[in-house]
């Protein structure tokens, strides 16, 4: 009984902190969002509830910037997604994030090494970041604890993101 007990209270912690977080970012969050931002939020909640509402608020309200980058990095998010939602929940059957986590760990280095190569020029002039690795270093920050987190979040979030990515490219073609 204690350990059902436990289960409860980690469960209502976990409502009850992404409840304030949607609030705040409801109340803060008027502008339009690149997807690195779009990313990064949906990391903050610790429920797949939330992070369905965040997307389906992002989708409603038009807040996702609709350029050919967010298209393409949206449309690996539900490809992930795709592919995770027809895996198993187990562990030892994860391959596909396992393939992604490599894939993000050769990004990271092909950063470093790129870092470490720019000259002191370029870094004064502030040249913005690569955006082709974005997706893969948030999958592997966001499923570092649990490398089943994406496949937790569902077929409605899925379902969201589907939506979200028809917007963009209607919002781009039209």
């Amino acid at each position: 009984m204690p350990i059902l007990l436990w289960v409860i209270l980690i469960r209502a912690y976990r409502l009850g902190k992404d409840w304030i977080r949607w609030r705040k970012w409801t109340q803060s969050h008027r502008t339009s969002m690149t997807t690195k931002e779009f990313f990064e939020t949906i990391s903050q909640f610790l429920t797949g509830t939330f992070s369905i509402w965040l997307v389906r608020t992002t989708r409603e309200q038009g807040l996702l910037v609709a350029m050919e980058d967010t298209e393409i990095l949206v449309q690996r998010l539900a490809l992930a997604l795709e592919q995770t939602q027809s895996l198993p929940l187990e562990p030892a059957s994860s391959e596909l994030l396992k393939r992604l986590t490599l894939k993000a760990k050769y990004v990271i280095k092909r950063r470093r090494a790129h870092s470490k190569n720019k000259d002191h020029l370029s870094q004064q002039v502030g040249s913005k970041p690569s955006e082709s690795g974005i997706f893969e270093l948030w999958l592997a920050e966001y499923t570092k604890k649990d490398k089943r987190r994406l496949a937790k979040l569902g077929s409605p979030f899925l379902d969201e993101v589907c939506k979200v990515l028809e917007l963009i490219r209607a919002r781009r073609l039209g």
